[in-house]
């Protein structure tokens, strides 16, 4: 007995396009009036950019490779730097992981024009404020942009820097100086979130900031118009309580620390602002050289007799080809 079959009948679903809900936060910064130029730091979906309005006869100082875009009718220009700037600055600023030719932006028209500029790698963007006479170091390739008052270079010096590098910091700071006699700013990126601390020294009471490897991103230096030197007198190392069996065990080493000695160097109170980045770039850079010697042991198959790779050919070759360059140039960093 013959049994009918019914056709299966496919109901087709029509889907609708996932919209994601953004979400764009803006902070309306304040810049000296004389720079003629205007700044918003914007979060679009967890993504930092900082927005600039040049006025008519404004201009502004960017590093390469940082902006995203602009409106036609302003003008770029290569410069060494600002008119506070040297060519020895110019120098060690390009060792420092920065430019050593910036951009120069100029609004040469009567109207008020736009360009927004990008970190390099996710993280935040932060505006700080140089008051005339200050110094200021920031991790190196963090800088992103400045007033035409301010002076970009580099610290490059290794053995005044020993500590911080003992400490799993960096051995070379961008160095921001204010030369002139009004306010500047400056627009630095991280990696990961910004945290701005206040440690106050000069009282024997307040309590000390420790910064574990990689997260330093920057803070006042020195000021001149106070004779502080905030580098020299306020930084330190050293281990969590001076504990070296917590330090083994705990992954938590020999850490960067902004305190004061006892009795205080000078009397206060006397605050120092400091910045930190919640993200260890070190970290990034371990993973990335994990993940491509994992792809290399994988696409690989070595002799033990005459020491060569034996891969015959085809999609196992190219892949071991392409990973082996990333991960050789990786590991010569």
């Amino acid at each position: 007995m013959s049994q009918s079959t019914q056709p299966i009948q496919i109901k087709q679903v029509s889907e609708k396009p996932i919209v994601l809900n953004t979400t764009t936060l803006e902070n309306s910064l304040s810049i000296n009036p004389s720079f003629k130029v205007e700044a918003n730091v914007v979060n679009s979906n967890g993504y930092d950019t900082v927005k600039f309005f040049i006025l008519p006869g404004g201009e502004l100082i960017t590093n390469q490779s940082t902006m995203s875009y602009m409106d036609g009718g302003l003008e770029t220009r290569a410069t060494t730097g600002t008119s506070s700037s040297t060519w020895f600055s110019t120098i060690t600023r390009g060792l420092t992981g920065q430019s050593i030719l910036q951009n120069q932006i100029i609004n040469p028209t009567s109207n008020k024009l736009k360009i927004v500029l990008s970190p390099l790698l996710q993280g935040s963007i932060a505006q700080i404020n140089i008051q005339p006479g200050q110094t200021w170091k920031f991790r190196e390739g963090s800088f992103m942009a400045c007033t035409s008052n301010l002076a970009v270079g580099g610290d490059i010096n290794f053995f005044g820097n020993l500590g911080m590098m003992i400490a799993g910091q960096s051995g070379m700071y961008v160095e921001i100086i204010n030369k002139s006699n009004i306010v500047g700013t400056i627009w630095i990126s991280s990696n990961g979130a910004i945290e701005k601390h206040e440690v106050e020294v000069g009282t024997g009471t307040t309590t000390p900031l420790y910064i574990n490897a990689g997260c330093f991103l920057g803070m006042i230096s020195n000021d001149s118009t106070k004779n502080i030197n905030y580098w020299k007198d306020y930084i330190t190392e050293g281990m969590v309580n001076d504990s070296i069996f917590s330090s083994m065990f705990t992954s938590v080493g020999v850490l960067l620390k902004v305190k004061d000695t006892i009795p205080p160097k000078r009397p206060g109170p006397i605050k120092i602002e400091v910045l930190t980045q919640s993200l260890n770039p070190a970290n990034l850079d371990n993973k990335i050289r994990q993940i491509a010697q994992s792809v290399v042991e994988q696409a690989t198959r070595f002799n033990n007799n005459n020491n060569t790779f034996t891969i015959k050919g085809g999609s196992d070759r190219e892949k071991y080809l392409k990973y082996k360059s990333k991960y050789l140039a990786l590991k010569n960093l």
